[in-house]
């Protein structure tokens, strides 16, 4: 009985160490950085960028992130056949992280709702001026809220989640507070919501900028009621526009992450063309367990 009761033990834990448990991100079973409270959002939009993250971030992947496959985002058709491909291999390596699908435009959210096998439970419909593919975006309020509901109702029509990825801009910008943007009124309608706030933190004063920004969402979602998840952003990079470098994107996600606050996680936009500066940003965000840290 003691020989069967450990050897269950023993299987037990070589499942743990194989798969990962809550609270660290395993590399070939060893435990190789420390997670915490705030999951990220890590958006693969290309062979390339999936590629990176399988052999040179896996180490930073933990429990409760999520990566989001983009695809017609700014404009063309979505390419079901490649989310599908991509969640397959990811559901293989990844089995502790959620898969989901970002795409612009209501006729690419139709087109992936209805395409895009069960290893992907949500739909992101990437909302912004001047795409393409998204012809009905407006900065008047109303009608965006009316976009927002036709989305949900389309992804939950084929029994997928439904996020909605707006910009931020009306949430401080000047010019756009005639439009009465309300970010909880939004939150509201939909399953998920990640709000493009990556401008506020590549302003020269951004510590102040990205506070107000957090501060404002936030309060906009607590008086609308809303229980959504939401998520804001950061770019880390060099050439995006608003792309910082590790340092900076550290510090805002670190605001986002103030417990005052309460968000879901970071949506973390990034550069294929500078995974180091990545790398850097999510050894800040989680350090790697030494072999040392781990016997102590």
């Amino acid at each position: 009985m003691k020989r069967l009761k450990w050897s269950v033990i023993a299987i037990g834990l070589a499942i743990a160490f194989a798969v990962g448990l809550p609270g660290t991100a395993y590399a070939d079973g060893i435990p190789a950085v420390a997670c915490n409270d705030s999951n990220l959002a890590i958006p693969l939009f290309s062979d390339s960028g999936i590629r990176e993250v399988r052999i040179r971030l896996s180490q930073y992947v933990c429990p409760g992130d999520a990566f989001i496959l983009v695809s017609g985002n700014q404009d063309g058709e979505a390419d079901t056949d490649w989310l599908n491909k991509n969640a397959q291999t990811l559901a293989l390596e990844f089995p502790y992280v959620r898969i989901l699908a970002a795409t612009s435009g209501l006729m690419n959210v139709e087109k992936v709702s209805r395409e895009a096998n069960e290893l992907i439970d949500t739909v992101v419909y990437v909302y912004e001026p001047n795409f393409p593919n998204v012809p009905e975006f407006t900065w008047e309020f109303e009608p965006t809220l009316f976009w927002a509901r036709i989305g949900a109702r389309i992804a939950h029509s084929y029994r997928k989640e439904f996020w909605f990825k707006p910009t931020g801009r009306p949430l401080l910008q000047p010019p756009l507070q005639q439009y009465g943007w309300d970010y909880g009124a939004l939150a509201t309608l939909v399953d998920g919501l990640i709000v493009q706030t990556q401008g506020y933190c590549k302003n020269e004063a951004y510590l102040v900028l990205y506070r107000e920004a957090m501060q404002k969402l936030r309060q906009q979602y607590v008086d609308a009621g809303a229980e959504s998840v939401v998520f804001p952003q950061v770019t880390v990079g060099k050439f995006l526009r608003n792309a910082v470098d590790a340092d900076r994107a550290a510090e805002c996600a670190g605001i986002a992450q103030d417990e005052a606050y309460g968000y879901s996680g970071i949506m973390l936009w990034w550069e294929i063309a500078n995974t180091e500066e990545m790398a850097a940003f999510l050894e800040k965000m989680r350090p790697s367990i030494t072999i040392e840290d781990y016997q102590g």
